[in-house]
């Protein structure tokens, strides 16, 4: 019997004292895992979000894993609710939600992220912006707090749109080595424990990969679509066809690709250099109909006004540049509301 049997085991002589059978016979348990120092990981399902016996099963897996197991260190649990007494639903006052994503890290996500946020803000519309990005959270770059009030989280507000990032909860130099089943319950606390108000575009700024955070979105909430940040090498090939792919396979349309790092303006010249040569993105969208939805070249005012904690489509308004980001803005809303 290896080590996650043996816990499954140990979990079967817990009985919830209201169903009346145990919590693995009622598929409470899910997603175990185990470190190797004897850290246990898993997530629990309740049959609701304020279940009076969260800290009873809490108390019970603990104390009984002690008692049994030899190499058992610690166990953390993530509580979640399951789906059929707790239906897939948008956030209080969300209108509509679209995911930025990439296949690898390097690529300007966060960057992009922020601007499209800014250029719909400018467009008369109300935004949020949620950082998502577990491992890497620059967004909290924008410099901000965030409070709780009646246990509500109240997002930091920068020039009209509502920002919240797990950068603003945590120490900056802390790193979060977390599993999926703590993803998973802290993005559900992130999207529906925050008092957002009336909002008609969360943007969500995903990790780079195609792992945990991209799943638990689309089974906590409906999400209305998603843009592949690219930049145009043949090495990105690969990484942005996953990307598109895994929004497929977890059914959220994909709204087009930004091309990042397109191309560089000589400051001597003005002409557009295409240092990477052919693009192999465009070539990509081409072929399968995807649309790009702009190129963003290279420009060191983007990239030093957002380390500034600045946002470049509000400094720059009437930069080419900016744009480009109002231009990727009007696509968006023309897809959702036909402008």
């Amino acid at each position: 019997m290896n080590k996650k049997e043996e816990v499954i085991n140990i979990l079967k002589g817990i009985i919830d004292p209201e169903l009346g059978k145990d919590i693995v016979s009622l598929d409470f348990v899910k997603d175990i895992e185990i470190e190797d120092d004897g850290k246990v990981y898993m997530r629990l399902l309740l049959t609701s979000p304020l279940c009076p016996l969260k800290d009873y099963f809490k108390n019970e897996i603990r104390k009984r894993l002690k008692e049994n197991l030899k190499w058992f260190k610690d166990v953390e649990i993530a509580f979640d609710v399951k789906e059929e007494f707790f239906l897939k639903r948008k956030p209080e006052g969300i209108k509509r939600i679209i995911l930025i994503l990439s296949g690898k890290g390097g690529v300007g996500k966060s960057t992009i992220s922020i601007n499209i946020a800014f250029s719909l803000k400018e467009k008369s519309k109300k935004v949020a912006l949620l950082d998502a990005d577990f491992y890497g959270p620059t967004i909290s770059t924008l410099k901000g707090k965030v409070y709780s009030k009646e246990g509500k989280i109240l997002p930091f507000e920068k020039e009209g749109v509502k920002i919240l990032s797990i950068g603003y909860l945590i120490d900056r130099d802390s790193p979060i080595i977390w599993r999926g089943p703590l993803i998973h319950s802290t993005l559900r606390q992130l999207l529906f424990d925050t008092e957002w108000g009336d909002v008609d575009y969360l943007i969500i700024d995903l990790p780079p990969g195609t792992g945990d955070p991209i799943i638990s979105l689309s089974q906590l909430t409906s999400c209305d679509g998603g843009i592949a940040i690219s930049t145009p090498q043949e090495i990105s090939l690969n990484d942005v066809r996953r990307a598109i792919n895994m929004l497929f396979k977890v059914n959220i349309p994909l709204i087009g690709i930004v091309e990042n790092m397109s191309y560089f303006v000589c400051e001597n010249c003005g002409k557009k250099h295409y240092i990477f040569g052919n693009s192999y993105i465009k070539e990509f969208a081409k072929e399968k109909n995807i649309e790009i939805l702009g190129e963003i070249p290279f420009n060191r005012e983007l990239t030093s006004l957002t380390d500034k904690g600045e946002i470049f489509v509000l400094k720059k308004k009437e930069s080419e540049l900016a744009k480009v980001f109002f231009e990727i803005a009007e696509k968006i809303l023309k897809r959702y509301e036909n402008l």
